[in-house]
């Protein structure tokens, strides 16, 4: 966005930045950071201050997978927006807590770009700054790769150059507010140099003889014991010295009692799979040793696996993450996504009396979404009527920065949001660690709260029904029941950060999935004085009696029915056809109007339900509260409410839809014929909302 001055043009952002692909003839490129596309400002009359809306469009992708959406304030104040606040990253105390993760790898030489953006750097800084958060962290893990594999789309130019980029790649790591250690992966070797310049650019960490190392991490207050964290090196094939050494620390660890974790770039299982000797000898080093889980680099996906090797007893928990960088888009359209950006949160325990029949210590893992912006959107809306299911989601938007370029395209590939919620389908789903992230209510099991989705159904509003006929409570679902009428704030979390919307919710039917939930005394008092349905338009006032005391109740007065219609005498026109006379009752009544406690309530809404038919429950419970709201229902809860429907229809009004319905039997076409003229009668129908809902939908599917 740029501001005309009395001087010339000002970029208002300061993000503008044209360069474009680095020389080298790489495949694919690291483009610059390019702020959303500002489509509309709206600005106070001065000029001052305003608003900015915008976006990103993918014109590539038919479902839109790369747009984007902003709100911006003009000029930027820092304010946060409305809702939004920090949390804490939920951690267990008294456990041995390490941050993982990989994936930050440059597709082309990247270090000559620090300063404009680009995604690993933006997205790895994110991480390292975000696990300062998690209460008792300890160190920081990066299991890379982090240098580009040099791939050209023809035949290379330059030579990679692998000092800088270590350099800023230990730069990176060193800036961490928690220390981190890397491990060296088959890009960092330089060449005829080896891993030389990866040992020269990490010159702090505790080197063997190649890029492996181990150390003890201390226990802060309250978080648990020792822990021996061991880094092995397998950027290239890992020799007999070092297994050698990785047998010995394993055994020095258990000999002391304490937990060992192991941390390396390869995954193990796949080269086992594709009957790597070497890596088996790893693998069975492990288990014997007693290694409490492994931890390894898996591009683009986040996996929980068990390492089992044929004839030996015993397995081990192994933990692949690599969505610190960048992870293609079209993954997403599977069902089966895993790459969902992240690390690993582990968690490991100290206490001896804990080892299992391995003689491992039990670690718990999962994954910390990996974001700096988070929204809450209401896809069904903030006004809700009791019954109603709802559907929200997290909007969770990765630290702004540049994207990889699609085959030398100036186009990105990767998704800028995580998917919140996650509902994985497919059979790898099993062993994909999903983003950690919870939905929450201020006032669950009363007003209502979050529960499990029926992912059986076509219908994204199906609600999960427990052996006793009632939705089943579930944080990780964005679908919502609405329980009783009341004011509520719902709420996510996730990634440090919470967002959050005030809902209410109106009276409604006591219909399933939601509508059947008990409102406690106490709590239906607090809710009826917070939010309650809006009453209809009175009547018009009657005149007042007179009191007979200060504080008595005025009697109930009867309306007499009006005196009779007495019309004006006109003779009648003749009529074109011969009918037959109709005859209209002797005088029109109006109707008494119904006091606002015994209208019916409107049903829950639009959204659909898992019953085939929707009853009432037997149980005095329901009765009771049919009693208090009046709810009378259909069989059916999935059409909207229409007052048209469900109001009581006045006489006077059936007695105009009779009159038009015999003024359209009535009404003649004339249409030219030659040599005659012919009468057409125009029949007037009158349908009710509901058949016509069901007429035009027939009609789509007709059509």
């Amino acid at each position: 966005m740029v501001r005309q001055t009395a001087t010339g043009w000002s970029d208002e952002e300061h993000d503008l930045n044209n360069v474009q692909e680095p020389p080298g003839h790489y495949a694919e490129y690291d483009m610059v950071y390019q702020p959303d596309p500002i489509s509309a400002v709206l600005i106070n009359p001065n000029g001052a201050e305003g608003w900015a809306v915008g976006g990103f469009v993918d014109t590539v992708d038919p479902d839109g997978a790369l747009d984007t959406a902003e709100a911006a304030r003009y000029p930027a104040d820092g304010v946060k927006p409305p809702g939004l606040e920090t949390s804490q990253i939920p951690a267990a105390s008294g456990l041995a807590t390490f941050a993982i993760g990989g994936g930050a790898q440059c597709a082309a030489p990247c270090a000559d770009r620090e300063k404009a953006g680009i995604g690993p750097d933006a997205w790895l800084s994110s991480a390292l700054g975000r696990s300062r958060q998690i209460p008792g962290i300890r160190d920081f893990l990066y299991t890379g790769p982090r240098v580009t594999n040099g791939a050209t789309a023809g035949p290379a130019t330059l030579a990679i150059p692998y000092e800088r980029e270590l350099g800023r790649y230990a730069g990176l790591l060193a800036s961490s507010p928690i220390p981190a250690f890397a491990a060296a992966s088959p890009t960092d070797l330089a060449g005829g140099a080896g891993e030389s310049v990866f040992r020269a650019a990490f010159t702090g960490y505790p080197f063997e003889q190649g890029a492996y190392y181990a150390f003890d991490s201390p226990a802060p207050s309250g978080f648990g014991g020792l822990v021996r964290v061991i880094v092995l090196d397998d950027s290239s094939e890992v020799g007999p010295a070092q297994l050698e050494w990785l047998q010995v620390e394993l055994g020095e660890a258990a000999g002391r009692g304490v937990p060992a974790i192991v941390a390396g770039n390869a995954d193990l299982g796949a080269q086992i799979r594709d009957h790597d000797g070497v890596a088996t000898e790893v693998a069975r080093a492990l288990i014997e040793g007693h290694a409490s889980a492994y931890f390894y680099d898996s591009p683009e996906e986040n996996v929980k696996l068990t390492l089992q090797l044929p004839g030996v007893k015993h397995s081990i928990q192994t933990f692949g993450s690599g969505t610190l960088g960048y992870v293609n888009h079209a993954a997403e359209d599977s069902g089966a996504f895993l790459g969902a950006s992240g690390f690993l949160l582990a968690q490991v325990s100290t206490d001896p009396s804990a080892r299992n029949e391995d003689g491992q210590f039990p670690v718990q893992v999962k994954l910390i979404p990996n974001i700096e912006e988070l929204a809450l959107e209401a896809r069904d809306g903030t006004l809700l009527r009791r019954s109603q299911v709802a559907l929200f989601d997290g909007l969770a938007r990765r630290p702004r920065a540049g994207n990889r370029s699609q085959n030398q395209a100036d186009q990105p590939d990767t998704d800028p949001y995580i998917p919140i919620p996650s509902n994985c389908v497919g059979t790898t789903c099993a062993e994909a660690l999903q983003p950690d992230y919870s939905f929450s209510s201020s006032r669950e099991g009363e007003i209502g709260e979050f529960v499990q989705p029926n992912l059986a159904s076509a219908d994204p509003h199906a609600v999960l029904l427990g052996a006793n006929e009632k939705p089943i409570q579930d944080s990780q679902s964005g679908l919502f029941c609405a329980f009783n009428a009341g004011a509520i704030t719902v709420t996510i979390s996730a990634g440090g950060l919470s967002a959050s919307l005030p809902v209410t919710i109106q009276a409604g039917s006591v219909m399933r999935p939601c509508g059947t939930q008990r409102l406690s005394p106490a709590a239906a008092k607090t809710a009826s004085a917070s939010a309650s349905a809006p009453a209809p338009p009175p009547p018009a006032p009657a005149p007042a009696p007179t009191p007979v005391g200060p504080t008595a109740t005025p009697p109930l007065l009867l309306v007499p029915p009006p005196p009779p219609l007495v019309l004006p005498s006109k003779p009648a026109p003749a009529p074109f056809l011969p009918q037959q006379a109709l005859t209209l009752p002797p005088r029109l009544f109006v109707p008494l109007l119904i006091p606002a406690a015994a209208r019916p309530a409107p049903p829950g809404g639009t959204s659909s339900v898992t019953a085939t038919s929707s009853v009432f429950q037997t149980e005095p419970i329901a009765e009771e509260q049919r009693e208090e709201e009046e709810a009378i229902e259909s069989a059916s809860a999935s059409t909207a409410y229409d007052a048209a429907e469900h109001e009581p229809v006045p006489l006077y009004l059936l007695g105009v839809l009779i009159l038009a319905a015999f003024a359209g039997a009535t009404t003649t076409r004339r249409r030219p014929r030659r040599g005659r003229r012919e009468l057409r009668a125009a029949p007037a129908t009158v349908t009710a909302s509901r058949a016509q809902r069901r007429m035009s939908a027939r009609t789509r599917r007709m059509g």
